[in-house]
């Protein structure tokens, strides 16, 4: 297994984790806020019906508290505990469809909407949905051919047809949903890289860099930078190019981004920059304009200590005079 196959897995384990918490999660919430229905639909089962799913709801919570709190039990143990609840929220469906109607009974609803939750928030492999759905269709049918007398057969086919083709239909759907998911992810893995080969290349640079907004803020400096000026990265975020350059240079430096911003073109200048010490040194500077979205957002300055050669300049200059 190679990196990204590597990262693909652990992300979907990711992934895979956090929707079995929020799915058992909103499944408990679910189960105690259709009591309701029970009352209305068959009131001499509302009690019974009711601890069934105080006791549902109980057991899922426990579960996404299981789940969310036990990263070092693994994949397979997330799954297993998945699997399960999703065994005893379609066993408590069908203690209701038996005690109310059997296979005639309007509860075997409760079984499609189980399926279509499941396979539709659930991003896990295809593998683990077929097994999920044949678990909540072998615990709805099975349970009704062995202690149900089927009389309306007529109504127990289309209930039959309804949960297949919902199971089907959703599982349909999720494999649709899991090759999207691959392809985001393999590009997500992609542009991980891409951007730690840029951060690489950055804070590796033989020159100083400051990047900053259109505020004139510093949002990020490389190694290079912190060691031309003494300031440690964080104290350089927290400061402007004002606090680092003479005033007198000040326009000149806010027109040179401008010019950055309104022409998208690259800038040579020289100029002075405080150090922590508290000196001025000579540096040249290198611009270049930052776009994100079409738009000017701040610039990339590649710095060149040029105090030695300054000073050559100047003291040729003198010797010439």
């Amino acid at each position: 297994m190679n990196d990204k196959e590597l990262y693909i897995k652990k992300s979907r384990e990711r992934l895979f984790k956090l929707w079995v918490v929020r799915s058992a999660t909103y499944g408990a919430f679910l189960f105690l806020m259709l009591s309701g229905l029970d009352y209305l639909v068959t009131p001499e089962n509302f009690r019974t019906f009711f601890v069934y799913r105080v006791f549902i709801a109980l057991v899922l919570v426990a579960i996404a508290f299981v789940v969310k709190e036990t990263d070092p039990w693994g994949m397979r143990y997330h799954q297993v505990l998945a699997v399960f609840a999703i065994a005893a929220s379609a066993g408590t469906i069908e203690l209701m469809i038996l005690q109310f109607g059997g296979h005639d009974s309007p509860y075997a609803a409760g079984q499609i909407l189980l399926g279509i939750c499941v396979l539709g928030f659930v991003p896990a492999w295809m593998s683990f949905h077929a097994i999920t759905a044949l678990v909540i269709y072998g615990i709805y049918a099975v349970p009704i051919l062995l202690f149900d007398r089927i009389e309306q057969t007529a109504m127990f086919v289309s209930a039959n047809g309804f949960l297949i083709g919902a199971l089907i239909s959703s599982l349909a759907l999720r494999f649709i949903s899991e090759r999207s998911l691959d392809t985001e992810l393999s590009l997500q893995y992609d542009l991980l890289q891409s951007e730690q080969k840029y951060r690489d290349l950055f804070e590796n640079a033989v020159d100083p860099i400051f990047e900053v907004d259109a505020d004139l803020r510093y949002v990020d400096v490389n190694r290079k930078a912190t060691e031309l000026t003494g300031f440690s990265k964080e104290e350089l975020l927290r400061r402007t190019i004002h606090d680092m350059i003479p005033p007198d240079q000040v326009p000149r430096f806010a027109a040179a981004f401008e010019t950055l911003r309104q022409r998208v073109a690259y800038k040579r200048f020289e100029g002075k920059l405080r150090t922590k010490e508290g000196r001025w040194i000579d540096v040249e500077v290198n611009s270049s304009a930052i776009i994100r979205g079409g738009k000017v957002v701040g610039s990339q300055d590649f710095v060149r200590e040029i105090t030695d050669r300054k000073g050559l300049q100047e003291g040729g200059a003198e010797t010439i005079l």
